[in-house]
């Protein structure tokens, strides 16, 4: 998988390689993420779920520290981050997007005060980020939540990303199974329902293919957040951060999604 600009911050600053994610589902990951706490602490541990209100949320602290605070992209917590200790917040997903997820996927559309915004996720996020960063206060240091939502289903990325992978050049899992052996309580969720059972092993290598490619789009934007910080001269004295909520397993166990305890979820990048 051709992911450069995250190798980057592997290659130039540190991997930690032991990093979990106890609740690997998109709201209580992100809730962990936002407190530091475990669902059992944080009171999150489905979708719909109010974070436990007595918690300092991260960007709280940062706000208490005197940093200018930025959200942009998925949210997907309870609330609006504009009121979680965000100072200012830009493509706020689900909250404001002006599409039909269900219906676009990732082509997305917002309203922000300097006109609407649409396309991509992974660019209308990178370009809102790129223009809060460049406006932001000369006098106080920032601290940025760039929330992707990529590389979620649906995989559409565009062109050159969604042809970049061959599925049949795609290496076959061992630990592939057409079907998971036992009934692990999620067997019917929605992204498991995604492909028909059984898994074989051309259907998984062609969903792998759209799956690495939405990985390569994101690398590819997340790497013009790197280009900014060093055009600007911020690269030796801003901390990047990149980690994730979970992963899917794509085939792994005769899985698809995320709502499992096998490391291709809860191992998450850091």
């Amino acid at each position: 998988i051709k992911t450069p600009n995250i190798d980057r911050l592997v290659n130039e600053g540190f991997s930690f390689r032991q990093n979990f994610c106890t609740t690997p589902i998109c709201t209580p990951a992100r809730a962990e993420i936002l407190t530091g706490c475990t669902s059992f602490v944080n009171r999150v541990p489905w979708f719909g779920m109010a974070i436990n209100p007595e918690l300092t949320l991260l960007p709280r602290a940062f706000k208490d520290a005197g940093y200018h605070t930025i959200h942009v992209g998925k949210w997907h917590n309870d609330g609006h981050p504009r009121d979680k200790g965000y100072d200012v917040t830009s493509c706020v997903f689900h909250n404001d997007n002006l599409n039909n997820h269900a219906k676009t996927g990732h082509y997305m559309r917002f309203k922000e005060p300097w006109g609407e915004v649409s396309g991509h996720s992974s660019e209308i996020f990178t370009d809102s980020a790129l223009r809060l960063l460049e406006n932001a206060p000369a006098d106080k240091p920032w601290f940025c939540f760039l929330a992707y939502h990529a590389p979620h289903d649906p995989f559409d990325a565009p062109e050159p990303f969604a042809s970049m992978y061959d599925p049949e050049k795609m290496p076959l899992y061992p630990n592939y199974m057409p079907e998971h052996p036992v009934d692990n309580g999620d067997m019917t969720i929605r992204d498991e329902l995604l492909e028909n059972w059984p898994r074989t092993q051309e259907r998984m290598r062609r969903y792998r293919a759209k799956y690495y490619g939405m990985i390569s789009h994101m690398d590819f934007h997340f790497g013009r957040v790197l280009d900014f910080l060093k055009s600007k001269g911020l690269d030796r004295n801003t901390v990047v951060v990149f980690t994730g909520d979970q992963g899917l397993a794509t085939g792994s166990h005769g899985l698809l999604g995320k709502e499992n305890m096998y490391d291709h979820s809860i191992s998450s990048p850091l």
